[in-house]
């Protein structure tokens, strides 16, 4: 249980948004430039798709987040499913296998100084993923439309070009999936794909996310209140003997 008192602003002498900024560590969201290629048109490994110099001119350039559909209809493969009928003639048989979807991208060797973190803010339904030949996950573990997935890439990543593969199947009966009702019809795909961000988090030793204050305030004399602090943290090393964890409740003039 915490009592409550104003701090005079003037008693801070520095930026505490610039503090945040400056341990928060670089985020960079993988965009553009995506390559995507149905399974049932790929013969090679993924072990040998994770190679820089593998050829991706059969590929359709893509940019995240986007569903396999709609990343077809961007490149012309599909018409425009909100023109006449043309969304009841696509089939789904081309969405009842799994999709792959490649980026490739270059760090500089600043960036390797970082823990660095994979992040993926949405893909429906599950996913195989690798990262320069390693595969980090399957799809066991990658699994919901509805959650976010984080790995530690620090030990696979290279100064120089890098390779991101993620294969990517369709939900199935009974799947927690997005929904859709008769007058909205769902597209043949059921919204397969990487659908939200994408991004890498480089960030030092220790990462905290997802901060949330939980408060109960006394009604009656409004000036004493039970907060419950809680985050979600990323810890690279072991090595951290101590830390301080600084918490600002701005009160407004009564």
């Amino acid at each position: 249980m915490y009592r409550m008192r104003k701090i005079p602003q003037e008693n801070f002498t520095y930026s505490i948004k610039e503090r945040l900024d400056g341990i928060s560590g670089k985020r960079i969201k993988l965009v553009d430039d995506w390559r995507l290629q149905s399974s049932e048109k790929i013969t090679n490994s993924a072990e040998d798709m994770c190679r820089p110099d593998f050829s991706v001119s059969k590929w359709h350039r893509v940019s995240i987040p986007s569903t396999v559909m709609g990343s077809l209809i961007k490149n012309g493969i599909i018409k425009d499913p909100y023109f006449g009928l043309n969304l009841y003639h696509i089939s789904e048989k081309p969405f009842k296998v799994s999709w792959w979807y490649r980026k490739q991208f270059f760090l500089k060797n600043q960036d390797l100084a970082h823990a660095t973190i994979l992040q993926f803010d949405g893909i429906n339904y599950s996913a195989n993923i690798w990262i320069n030949r390693k595969k980090i996950a399957d799809s066991t573990e990658v699994e919901g439309a509805f959650r976010q997935f984080k790995f530690d890439i620090t030990e696979l990543i290279n100064e120089g070009e890098n390779v991101l593969l993620v294969e990517v199947f369709p939900p199935q009966p009974g799947d927690f999936s997005i929904g859709f009702v008769d007058w909205n019809p769902a597209p043949p795909d059921k919204n397969m794909g990487i659908f939200r961000d994408v991004r890498l988090h480089f960030c030092e030793n220790v990462s905290i996310d997802y901060p949330f204050v939980k408060t109960h305030l006394d009604s009656d004399i409004l000036d004493i209140a039970e907060l419950t602090i809680s985050a979600e943290s990323f810890i690279k090393t072991f090595q951290i003997s101590s830390g301080v964890a600084l918490f600002l409740f701005p009160i407004p003039n009564r």
